[in-house]
């Protein structure tokens, strides 16, 4: 993995924001939304790569885009799963606990 994107070969970052030209790039509405020049939208580019990324958040992400889970807040993940008719997060590891009674034999 990449330490930043500019050091992926297919990454759109060195076009992106720091103007290097690439024939295979096609700007998208929301680039162009970033700024009213080039200099402002790769400024703006370059902003959008600065956050900080924990790694228990990165562990977090990596899980749920391996998995197909959705990643929120449980008023995110609820309403998604409700959208979709479809469970979007992991049950708990592990066998059902049985209950007291039928394990004493009751």
């Amino acid at each position: 993995m990449a330490a930043h994107p500019r050091e992926y070969l297919w990454s759109s970052y060195l076009c992106h924001a720091e103007g290097k030209f690439d024939k295979l790039i096609t700007d998208h509405a929301l680039y162009y939304a970033l700024g009213q020049n080039q200099e402002e939208r790769q400024t703006a580019y370059q902003y959008l790569f600065k956050a900080y990324v924990s790694e228990a958040e990165l562990i977090a992400i990596r899980d749920a885009t391996n998995k197909g889970w959705v990643l929120g807040n449980d008023r995110f993940i609820e309403e998604i799963a409700a959208a979709v008719s479809r469970r979007m997060t992991p049950l708990p590891k592990g066998r059902p606990r049985k209950e007291s009674n039928q394990r004493n034999g009751v």
